[in-house]
């Protein structure tokens, strides 16, 4: 089994170099699988910025609500009294 899956890899990698290095249509075949392979990595890119983005402003996000939580939790007792009598 382990030979004839070597013996079906090397086939594949021939075949594959004899289409890419072919001397007539060769250069055109390597352009198109370059311009392929750097608008996949552009595509990729700009997901991955998008999400990136997403996520860090939903974790500023939870980090200004415990900022607020823990402000809340260190005003004075007597700043809350004042503010609930002075509503009345």
């Amino acid at each position: 089994m382990n030979r004839l899956v070597g013996i079906l890899v090397s086939v594949t990698v021939g075949a594959a170099a004899a289409y890419m290095l072919d001397p007539d249509r060769g250069r055109t075949r390597r352009a198109f699988a370059r311009d392929k392979a750097i608008a996949m990595t552009n595509r990729l890119n700009h997901a991955f910025e998008g999400k990136s983005r997403h996520w860090s402003n939903i974790a500023l996000g939870y980090l200004a609500e415990a900022r607020t939580l823990f402000e809340r939790t260190r005003q004075d007792p007597r700043d809350t009294i004042r503010r609930v009598g002075g509503a009345a």
